[in-house]
């Protein structure tokens, strides 16, 4: 890791305070989510904490997005999968490939998703947010016949919200990989 690490027990101030945010009771989040063996913050949550002035935004963001954005949960974890996939992120795609599964994802549609190979899911927003990400991280855009599939299915504040959750994951992995933030 390429940051000092952070230890649970020394955080102070801001950081205590984003801690509590990050992973408190209220998300349900369990301690061995946040912490590992040695008592260090890790995860995205290692990189968050290290600069509180731009982590606490960016929390705010994700518990929007988590907890009361407009997507279907199935549909939102397939695009962070896709993000996780895109930029072969171990720690995003682990924490989230167990919420997909949770939500009824099966093996082959993770491993195809994680591959980059067609999948098939039987919810048309799930399958579309999918195609819509990749399409958005291999090109960079979307042609108009691939936004207006996804406008047949999505309305505009969902769009934007995909386009969001899209730029969110990729800079948690972006994060995770230059401070080589360990997966495990």
């Amino acid at each position: 890791m390429r940051l000092k690490p952070l230890r649970k027990d020394e955080l102070t101030g801001e950081r205590a305070d984003l801690y509590e945010a990050l992973v408190g009771k209220s998300l349900g989040r369990s301690e061995s989510f946040a912490i590992n063996e040695r008592g260090e913050v890790r995860g995205p949550i290692a990189v968050l904490l290290q600069h509180p002035a731009t982590g606490r935004p960016l929390q705010e963001l994700a518990a929007v997005l988590r907890f009361s954005g407009l997507l279907p949960d199935a549909a939102r974890e397939a695009v962070i999968l896709a993000v996780a996939a895109f930029w072969e992120e171990e720690f995003e795609w682990n924490s989230h490939e167990r919420i997909a599964r949770n939500l009824g994802m099966s093996g082959e549609q993770l491993a195809a998703i994680r591959s980059g190979e067609p999948v098939a899911f039987d919810d048309p927003a799930t399958q579309t947010a999918l195609e819509m990400a990749r399409s958005v991280l291999w090109k960079r855009d979307l042609s108009d016949d691939e936004y207006g599939s996804a406008r047949a299915v999505f309305d505009d504040d969902q769009l934007v919200e995909i386009t969001t959750v899209i730029g969110y994951y990729a800079l948690l992995a972006l994060q995770l990989k230059v401070f080589r933030i360990p997966a495990t």
